[in-house]
């Protein structure tokens, strides 16, 4: 997302720019800065609306872990830590629990 920032502060400083060469009677000058204003602008939005996708995109396609333990007290820090973490968490106690999650997920 860095870099949507820095394309909007761009597109401010050009937009300084427009004016200020506006103001010191130069309106070709302002017109050239405000049309690179515009471009800068528009940059900056496909950008973040690219990223904000991408995001969307990544949470959706949440990891999901298997794994075996058959000590109840493990199973519990085991699913705190990986689900703070971002993960889907499965657990089985069993080789047949695991063949059974393995097979209904896959």
């Amino acid at each position: 997302m860095r870099h949507v920032y820095v394309r909007g502060m761009i597109s401010a400083i050009w937009l300084i720019v427009a004016a200020a060469s506006g103001v010191s009677g130069k309106p070709k000058d302002a017109a050239r800065y405000a049309v690179l204003c515009i471009l800068f602008l528009y940059s900056t939005y496909t950008a973040w609306k690219k990223a904000k996708k991408t995001a969307r995109r990544r949470k959706l396609m949440m990891e999901t872990i298997l794994y075996v333990e058959d000590d109840l007290s493990l199973i519990d820090g085991l699913e705190y830590t990986l689900e703070t973490n971002g993960y889907s968490v499965d657990n089985a106690r069993t080789v047949k629990q695991v063949l059974a999650l393995f097979n209904s997920k896959s």
